[in-house]
């Protein structure tokens, strides 16, 4: 079909969901093949799919869907470092982001806290202007890449249900330390068997904060 579409010598390409029906060896190699082919020919392409990964290999501009509504345009870059929506954050990335419900509490001198069920984050600098009343529900967003296992006292305690090896790295999935504590994933390098049913403490710098508020689904970072 791509080899009968390329004959026309057509001003655009459009591929709907051509890699679903593979296996997952084969789609890795397709999708290679799709980008040599993309830059061999030069040609502007539209590309449909629900594999984020195809995306995010493929594109250089994406422009990601919900409902029918356009949530984002971005480049692979923009819309893994910034999502506009929290669609877009739970959307984008393997694993999915870390989505925390709180609510900003204030302190003069500082720059305010994140306050959960039973568990307190220090708030990113920028929010305190960011937020339109005390007490503000919103969302905190953090990805397995950024959290950290903490030597000391941390501001998250995870009981660790499954770990997930992966060769290079672990995928550390638990829950937190609370009542109702919610599902969160972390990033380990290397083999992390060990941390199987223990509780570990998990930090994350407030650079690595996604913040959203929760009524409108919107980013707050500016």
């Amino acid at each position: 079909a791509i080899g009968r579409a390329i004959v026309r010598e057509p001003r655009v390409f459009l591929f709907d969901e051509p890699l679903s029906n593979l296996d997952a060896k084969l789609r890795g190699h397709m999708r290679a093949e799709l980008a040599l082919l993309h830059e061999r020919l030069a040609k502007t392409t539209v590309y449909v799919t629900h594999d984020q990964i195809e995306a995010m290999t493929l594109a250089d501009r994406i422009v990601i869907f919900d409902k029918g509504r356009i949530q984002q345009v971005g480049t692979p870059g923009e819309v893994f470092n910034r999502p506009a929506t929290l669609f877009v954050a739970a959307f984008i990335g393997m694993p999915g982001m870390n989505l925390l419900s709180v609510r900003f509490i204030g302190h003069e001198g500082s720059g305010g806290l994140l306050r959960g069920n039973g568990f307190e984050l220090p708030a990113p600098g920028w929010l305190r202007d960011r937020v339109t009343s005390p007490g503000q529900p919103l969302t905190v967003g953090i990805r397995p890449q950024a959290l950290r296992i903490a030597s000391e006292r941390a501001p998250l305690n995870l009981r660790v249900d499954v770990v997930e090896y992966l060769g290079t790295e672990s995928q550390v999935v638990g829950h937190l330390a609370t009542a109702g504590g919610a599902r969160i994933t972390a990033t380990v390098q290397g083999d992390a068997h060990g941390l199987l049913h223990t509780t570990v403490g998990l930090t994350a710098g407030t650079e690595d904060m996604h913040v959203f508020d929760t009524a409108s689904g919107q980013s707050l970072r500016p």
